[in-house]
């Protein structure tokens, strides 16, 4: 995803997402707010319809004040002195009280019953009508009495104090099929000079009547039973069964709004009840306009959403893309800085934190172009250095080389001489021989180390069979072994990897170099050469051990054992010898060949140095190195010098390019002795040296196969540069196919004799 798009959605969803936050936090409040107002309009409605209700009741209270200021004439006899009873026509004033009290509360048809009661809240006088349109009455049946408590508090109170009763719910005495609703509304009664009340008045008061009036309203008791107005509802029903939930929304004695689906009604208890419950008055609520304004609102919402949505994207894509073009500025300019070496000048002018920052890159890209020149002078330097001195080691290996293989030669044919020598003489020739083989090992392990760092070691990458490698390296160095007095074992582990894609000589040079150390630091005991797979650690699948019991390596010196020159300490190079490049050749031999070497050491026990190997090699780990995949030539099989023809090239010189010693000791005493003038050369680089200094003396040029095909191919390479009247002739000793090689002009083919030798060399003299 590209830098734009990131910066477009990240600043889209960054303007979009506290806005789409904020509106469904609080659209559901509002919507919710809006339902809640709706709802409390439709209670107010509901209360309203009952303000006559409450008015009516008002007037009632009224009343029964009036009463309790008048009271009935019994009240007032009680308080008279009893002589005076006798007076009294009680029963007369008791009627004309009945008949001002019917006309007081003619058109109070709702009062059913007037009570008097006395100090001690006895009924002494009432009144009561059979029907709403009849009069009150003095009646024989007992009246309606309130509550004990009710009566009990009406005569505590002060006698401007109307008390009313919960409403009292029960069947009306003649309409067994209805339900009969009323109220007691009592004032106590309080004549001048008494602290407490005489008596008290009480009306009852039926609201059944009222309730009539509302036909769109449900009136539910706390059980769920409908109330029976004379047919008004059907009690043959439920409102639990009805409205399903309902009794959750009785047991919270509070008004609320009941569900389902998209029915809705508001319930409200209105009366506490005698019995402890309340009268629940319910009303159906219709959503329709609620939902009607909801979608509109909702929709008007969203239309504002998309616009701003619509704005934000806007906004979001003129920023992204100016950042965008600062960003691909920057880009740009970073790569040219990196990449070209460019000193890149970025002149933002606003804002001022661009500009600045814009200042800073400039000043670090011009630093950077800076620094940049100064390595590359500097690498430069390094480059003509390491040229010069590989140049220096090329000429000195040359200079030196050149006489010590005339000294390793002569000495060897010294030592061979031995029996017609003094013991002393021989003695003093092996010496030679043995500290010019040292000093030759030492060259050669500095051109070694020099081409690897050059990255000019040549590769020979081809299937290598480990049993039969390891083997000739066992019969090699056995020798070597059994002059200390010691053993060398070689165990090849069942399971372990027998083929690998590699380079044979590298990897032998490894294990030589192995052995030699082992053979050098061991005094007693061996060692064993071992081939297994994947230990000590599982990273190389092909592991080729050397294991011995020599002094070993002390702990703090493993570290430095593989750096140029070191030993792990002092005092090894002064009692064993050695240059201490061997471990550093051989690291790099196999880091160059993809692989490692791993120590293990306990001082006094012995070491154990492991050559890790990948099976394939994986020529981008080579990359730049010559790399060749051909198997390299046999090795020059041993003359049989008996029976040696004889022959006389005087004049004619030689020069050999080979880098075995051996075969020069075999090849060197039969030339000379056709008394030819022999010149010996151990690479391309030293045969060139050689004829520039001979400068056309050597007129022929014998290679020995066994030098390996990259070797060979160079040597031929250099020969076929020279000038024609320069040029020698060439004669290849290998086993190689019969068709001529170009730059060669003979090959001699094994298995040959001197006889077959000298007759090629004649042949191609005579033809020079």
């Amino acid at each position: 995803m590209k830098l734009r798009t990131q910066i477009l959605l990240f600043l889209f969803l960054f303007g979009l997402l506290p806005l789409l936050g904020a509106v469904f936090m609080n659209l559901p409040f509002v919507l919710e707010r809006m339902e809640s107002l709706y709802h409390k309009a439709h209670l107010q409605n509901l209360r309203a319809d009952f303000r006559n209700l409450d008015q009516h009741l008002a007037r009632r209270n009224e009343m029964a004040r009036v009463l309790a200021k008048l009271p009935e004439p019994g009240i007032m006899f009680n308080q008279a002195s009893e002589d005076e009873q006798s007076v009294l026509n009680l029963d007369k004033e008791r009627a004309r009280y009945s008949n001002w009290m019917n006309r007081l509360l003619a058109n109070m048809g709702d009062i059913e019953q007037v009570l008097f009661l006395g100090e001690q809240g006895q009924p002494q006088f009432w009144l009561s009508r059979k029907g709403p349109s009849e009069s009150l009455q003095p009646n024989l049946v007992l009246p309606v009495m309130p509550s004990a408590e009710l009566i009990q508090a009406a005569l505590s109170e002060r006698h401007d104090t109307v008390l009313v009763s919960p409403l009292v719910v029960g069947q009306r005495r003649d309409a067994a099929q209805s339900m009969h609703l009323h109220l007691h509304i009592v004032a106590p009664i309080a004549l001048n000079g008494r602290k407490r009340p005489v008596g008290a008045a009480i009306m009852t008061v039926d609201i059944g009547g009222m309730a009539r009036e509302y036909q769109d309203i449900r009136w539910v008791l706390d059980n769920g039973s409908y109330l029976r107005l004379d047919g008004l509802q059907d009690a043959s029903s439920n409102a639990f069964a009805d409205y399903v939930g309902l009794e959750q929304v009785f047991a919270s004695q509070q008004l609320a709004l009941w569900q389902n689906g998209r029915q809705q009604a508001i319930w409200l208890p209105m009366f506490p009840t005698e019995g402890g419950g309340a009268l629940w008055v319910g009303r159906a609520v219709d959503p329709s306009p609620l939902d009607s304004v909801s979608f509109s609102l909702s929709l008007r919402v969203a239309l504002i959403i998309s616009a701003l949505v619509v704005l934000t994207l806007v906004a979001a894509h003129w920023v992204a893309k100016r950042a965008a073009r600062v960003g691909n500025k920057v880009t740009e300019g970073i790569r040219r800085v990196v990449e070209l070496n460019e000193p890149v000048l970025f002149d933002w002018k606003r804002p001022s934190e661009l500009r600045r920052f814009g200042e800073s890159l400039t000043a670090l890209a011009q630093q950077h172009h800076e620094n940049v020149a100064r390595l590359r002078a500097h690498s430069q330097a390094l480059e003509a250095s390491n040229r010069y001195k590989s140049e220096f080691l090329a000429n000195v290996s040359h200079e030196l080389r050149t006489p010590l293989n005339s000294i390793l030669l002569l000495s060897k044919m010294l030592a061979q001489e031995g029996a017609r020598l003094p013991a002393e003489s021989a003695e003093q020739a092996r010496v030679i021989h043995e500290a010019a083989g040292n000093l030759k090992s030492l060259i050669d392990n500095i051109l070694d180390m020099s081409r690897i760092e050059a990255g000019r070691a040549a590769l020979s990458i081809q299937e290598v069979r480990l049993p039969d490698l390891l083997a000739d390296i066992h019969s090699l160095l056995a020798p070597q072994y059994a002059d200390k007095g010691l053993s060398l074992q070689l165990v090849i582990e069942p399971g372990a990897p027998e083929l690998l894609h590699s380079d044979p000589e590298k990897i032998a040079q490894i294990i030589r170099n192995f052995l030699s150390n082992s053979v050098k630091f061991t005094d007693r005991g061996g060692a064993t050469l071992r081939l297994h797979g994947n230990r000590p650690e599982k990273r190389y699948p092909v592991c080729i051990s050397v294991e011995d019991s020599g002094i070993g390596i002390p702990p703090a010196s493993l570290g430095r054992i593989f750096a140029a020159f070191h030993q792990a300490d002092g005092s090894t190079s002064r009692r064993y010898g050695g240059s201490g490049l061997g471990l550093t050749i051989s690291r790099q031999l196999a880091q160059l060949l993809g692989g490692d070497i791993l120590v293990k050491s306990t001082p006094g026990q012995g070491s154990c140095f492991t050559l890790g190997l990948p099976q394939e090699f994986d020529e981008q780990l080579a990359e730049g190195r010559r790399i060749s995949h051909e198997p390299a030539e046999l090795s020059l099989p041993e003359l049989e010098l008996a029976g040696s023809p004889e022959a006389d090239f005087s004049g004619q010189g030689i020069l050999i390019v080979d880098n075995d010693i051996d075969s020069l000791l075999r090849l060197t005493p039969l030339l000379e002795g056709w008394r030819m003038r022999v010149c010996a050369a151990a690479d391309s680089e030293e045969a060139a040296d050689t004829l520039r200094d001979q400068a056309g003396d050597c007129g022929l040029v014998l290679l020995n196969g066994a030098m390996g095909s990259s070797g060979l191919r160079a040597t031929i390479g250099l020969l076929a540069a020279l000038e024609p009247e320069q040029r020698p002739r060439v004669l290849l000793l290998a086993k190689t196919p019969g068709q001529q090689l170009e730059g060669v002009d003979r090959v001699l083919n094994p298995p040959f004799n001197p006889m077959q030798l000298q007759q090629a060399i004649s042949q191609l003299l005579s033809q020079g």
